[in-house]
């Protein structure tokens, strides 16, 4: 594997999604085949830990220090394969959903969020299914949830970055995963 290697793999979806364990899955996929991989998983973890509200609970203070914490694991991404679990379009996502910023905030969050996923090679959108719909932390709701992904499939479309979507419960979904960032890894070579 050429050590100049650096491709970036954002993967985003609502909460409670897969996402984690989709990472898990899929970074256990590459490495059978030989690819390098480092997972920057444990935001939502770190964030919690820290007594930060989230989901339906969060406030404009929140959004400030999620955004930070999404900036501070972001900020080094050189010279490596990266899995990020979680991204800065979930955050867009939960900005447009929950409406708790200004205006201000939301242009600011909407330029950061670009500035930030240019860095990303490929986003991969774990799609809210059926199977994941109502499975909710008490910081979420059902409503919330479908409101984000909504947002998430929006602030895609109108990116101009490589994504795919995925049905976050599809068994194909990991091999499907492995084969666009394979072409992302030879194309960089």
């Amino acid at each position: 594997m050429n050590e100049q290697l650096n491709v970036v793999i954002g993967i985003t979806g609502a909460h409670s999604v897969g996402k984690t364990t989709f990472c898990q899955g899929l970074g256990s996929y590459l490495a059978d085949r030989g690819y390098p991989l480092t997972i920057l998983d444990g935001l939502g973890d770190q964030v919690r830990s820290l007594g930060i509200p989230v989901g339906a609970t969060a406030n404009s203070d929140t959004v400030a220090l999620i955004y930070s914490a999404h900036l501070e694991r972001e900020q080094n991404l050189r010279g490596g394969m990266f899995l990020l679990d979680r991204s800065t379009i979930d955050a867009l996502a939960y900005v447009k959903a929950l409406g708790v910023n200004t205006e201000a905030e939301k242009a600011l969050y909407e330029r950061v969020t670009q500035l930030s996923s240019r860095q990303y090679h490929l986003s991969i959108h774990l799609r809210l299914s059926p199977f994941f719909a109502d499975m909710c932390d008490e910081h979420e709701t059902p409503l919330l949830r479908r409101a984000v992904d909504a947002h998430i499939a929006e602030i895609l479309r109108s990116q101009s970055a490589s994504h795919v979507s995925f049905d976050a419960s599809s068994v194909e979904a990991i091999p499907i995963a492995a084969m666009e960032i394979g072409k992302l890894v030879s194309a960089s070579r």
